[in-house]
């Protein structure tokens, strides 16, 4: 303490940080070991956004190494507690896909450092992913998790456009950010590419979205609406054809599943009606039939020759280039896409680099994240809360059709989301159904599993 106090009166911004560090530490350290989700789960989930730039020499980024001490903390806190959940078929789905792209390094074209570091990352993604999945949770801090999701995006969104309407994150109309470039011609080591900037904010955007119908007071609304159109104006001013075309998924899954539809569907069309005056939402899809969608169209068009080529067993993992580049030259393309492209879609990548075994898990995976929230009670108190997660999982889907998401952590970030609230769902079930002296003696003996406010009732109290 003595020493924090030292470096704090140096007057350095180095010996402030470190001051305040060595003062937080200790608190740190007791809300990791009692309330892992909220520290530092939580603080992982608000750096999402931001990941690209936040990246530190030897661990890569900032964000890769919260995300091993949140690991680590919830490893630590199951153990501790011996409170561990059954394990689940998309978490074994997730675990088969993982093996198998493991196991087309037997066979792949080219063990690149690239082919490694990408089944490092999916690795490192699952055991955060699978830790998760396997702790019981509390409304509290579900309800926590879900804040720091809309927290970060909200953040991110905010300054994205402040750097956009300032003139320093503009490249060619789109919100760019590029932290450090010297010119409006050159890229940076720290940048966010538009497309994945607007994928990020996918999820909480469902969340916002669902708070608003779901709020019951007006003030509720107005702040609601007010976090869900800041959203929708970043992802606009991204330029992301993809998002945007998410975006209107998942709008179009709330108008289907939701119990709001009456309440949504004026704002749709009043929503649909205004975009009109909008002109740079459509100039871009506009432009997509002139440009091929960036070029995609002759990425595909390649990619599927190559296809033909590695469908069963795949060309190995991140060796969709290679694959790409052998069947170039054997393609007529309209609009020249040139060499070395990535596949720009979740299902052609997969397909190519994985065959169609590989691509068969990824689509089961997928659909098994989907309906592990399936409900048909509109009265059950976790409704909202599943609409919305599975609202997101479609969007995000949509979304990796044009680009290559599985390596992104705001994708996992998704299925990690998906599988706490199922957790959550499976524990209310257990208690909801047992006898009066059995969900008694279950609370005293094991309080995470006792009933409280859902995160959507807890959000409207505070309203």
């Amino acid at each position: 303490m003595v020493s924090s106090v030292f470096m704090i009166t140096l007057g350095t911004k180095t010996g402030l940080a470190l001051g305040l560090a060595v003062i937080a530490l200790p608190v740190a350290l007791y809300v990791a070991i009692t309330r892992p989700i909220l520290f530092p789960v939580g603080l992982y989930v608000v750096l999402i956004p931001f990941d690209n730039l936040l990246s530190i020499s030897s661990w890569g980024t900032l964000t890769r190494l919260v995300a091993i001490c949140s690991g680590l903390a919830v490893a630590f806190w199951a153990v501790r507690k011996r409170q561990i959940l059954p394990l689940r078929r998309p978490v074994v789905l997730w675990g088969l896909f993982i093996l198998w792209a493991a196991a087309t390094f037997s066979w792949a074209l080219d063990l690149s450092p690239y082919a490694q570091a990408s089944l490092a990352t999916l690795v490192q993604l699952y055991l955060l992913y699978a830790a998760l999945s396997l702790i019981p949770i509390t409304d509290r801090d579900l309800n926590s998790i879900f804040l720091c999701v809309i927290f970060g995006a909200v953040a991110a969104a905010a300054f994205g456009l402040y750097l956009y309407t300032h003139g320093m994150a503009n490249y060619g109309g789109r919100l760019y950010i590029n932290l450090g470039a010297t010119s409006s011609h050159t890229l940076s080591q720290d940048r966010i590419n538009p497309n994945a900037f607007a994928a990020a904010l996918l999820l909480p955007m469902s969340l916002t979205l669902m708070q608003f119908l779901s709020a019951r007071r007006l003030w509720g609304k107005v702040a609601w609406s007010s976090l869900t159109l800041l959203l929708l104006t970043a992802m606009v001013a991204s330029g992301s054809r993809g998002s945007l075309l998410a975006v209107a998924c998942i709008v179009a899954f709330f108008l289907w599943k939701s119990r709001y539809r009456m309440q949504l569907l004026p704002i749709v069309i009043c929503g649909a009606i205004g975009s009109l005056f909008v002109t740079s939402i459509w100039e871009r899809f506009s432009t997509a039939l002139s440009t091929g969608g960036a070029g995609r169209l002759s990425i595909w068009m390649v990619g599927m020759q190559a296809f033909k080529k590695y469908w069963l067993l795949g060309a190995g993992l991140g060796n969709f280039q290679d694959a790409y580049d052998r069947a170039y030259i054997s393609v007529y393309q309209q609009i020249n896409a040139h060499w070395s492209r990535p596949a720009h879609n979740i299902i052609l990548g997969a397909a190519v680099e994985l065959g169609v075994i590989g691509l068969t898990i990824l689509l089961f995976a997928w659909f098994s994240q989907y309906k592990i929230l399936s409900t048909n009670d509109k009265h059950n108190a976790y409704y909202d809360v599943a609409i919305a997660l599975q609202g997101a999982l479609v969007g995000s889907f949509v979304a990796s059709l044009f680009s290559d998401s599985m390596y992104d952590k705001y994708t996992w970030l998704v299925f990690m989301l998906t599988m706490l609230t199922a957790g959550r769902i499976a524990q209310s079930s257990r208690i909801s159904t047992g006898s009066l002296v059995s969900v008694r003696s279950t609370v005293v003996a094991n309080p995470t599993l006792a009933p409280a406010r859902t995160p959507i009732q807890d959000l409207q109290l505070r309203r």
